[in-house]
């Protein structure tokens, strides 16, 4: 799991945010099924990733709605019972950070609609 995060987040670094979500989803979908913690948690994750590559493309709803499922399924508590709790609330400081960068850098009408 480490390497894939790891792949994960330079993907996220260079903007391939399609890659990375295909990082991501290769390990989830196997498991997609089974509704346990890990497996929402890495749903949540691609969906960050979704999210991102819709505001890089400008599709500012699309990208907010897919931001709120990332939200949904990111949670503390969720994370808290993975086995990669660790790299997990590592995960998600370093995307929420993106979040931030990406969503100051927008025109303000993107602000208010991601909140």
């Amino acid at each position: 799991m480490k390497q894939t995060i790891e792949k994960f987040k330079q993907l996220i670094e260079e903007q391939k945010f399609y890659e990375a979500h295909e990082i991501l989803e290769a390990v989830w979908f196997p498991i997609r099924k089974n509704k346990n913690s890990c497996c929402l948690v890495l749903k949540g994750f691609i969906n960050g990733a979704v999210s991102l590559e819709l505001s890089k493309r400008e599709k500012v709803i699309q990208s907010k709605s897919v931001y709120n499922t990332y939200v949904k399924y990111i949670t503390q508590e969720r994370i808290e019972s993975t086995n990669n709790k660790d790299k997990f609330k590592n995960l998600k400081k370093f995307m929420d950070k993106r979040f931030e960068e990406t969503f100051t850098k927008k025109p303000k009408s993107f602000l208010n609609i991601a909140q």
